[in-house]
């Protein structure tokens, strides 16, 4: 699922919590300066969840500030990754994630046999 802004995403999981039908997702992608609740308040956020905050949240931004990066941290993000400069080394870099995450780590939710 993708979505316009950090208040969007908060109103998808909150709207995921009430339905039993639909899974939480298994991990989520943020940018620091998304609008209206940036990736930093909308990680605090997911953070003081309680059915959120096992989730891990990947901060994926262009932004290479000091400040960013602390305070993505103390938010509680599990990584921040700065955003290559060029299509081939972005689609490398979501190659390995995705080889990372579902891979290699092993999520809260997942099921493995």
């Amino acid at each position: 699922m993708i979505v316009e802004d950090g208040q969007a995403a908060c109103d998808y999981l909150v709207e995921m919590f009430d339905r039993p039908d639909r899974r939480l997702p298994e991990i989520i992608f943020l940018d620091v300066n998304m609008p209206r609740l940036d990736g930093c308040a909308t990680t605090r956020w997911i953070k003081s969840q309680e059915q959120l905050r096992r989730i891990p949240v990947i901060v994926l931004t262009t932004s290479v500030s000091y400040r960013h990066i602390q305070e993505a941290y103390l938010a509680g993000a599990n990584t921040y990754i700065v955003k290559p400069s060029t299509v081939p080394d972005m689609t490398r870099l979501l190659d390995e994630l995705g080889r990372y995450w579902f891979d290699i780590a092993t999520l809260p939710g997942a099921r493995r046999p």
